[in-house]
């Protein structure tokens, strides 16, 4: 379990990048769908308990992984 903001952001980044390198058909929604799951699911299991994320430190880190991953997998996007 992370033990800081940080650690917790980069546990994310690491989770949602493997899950976008496993998907051959790679669309801006199955990214969003991807972050989306990933923060999710590290929430739902209690794993941010020491960190202090507000509901909106979780938006912005959403919004920042699935732009990040848009840009390094854009050209692997199928046309929807």
């Amino acid at each position: 379990m992370p033990q800081s903001k940080e650690a917790a952001i980069l546990m994310f980044a690491d989770s949602c990048e493997a899950a976008a390198r496993a998907v051959t058909n790679l669309t801006e929604d199955r990214i969003s769908e991807i972050v989306e799951n990933a923060v999710d699911d590290k929430v739902a299991e209690r794993q941010l308990y020491v960190t202090t994320f507000s509901d909106r430190d979780l938006l912005l880190v959403k919004e920042s992984l699935k732009e990040t991953l848009g840009s390094i997998y854009h050209q692997r996007f199928i046309k929807e």
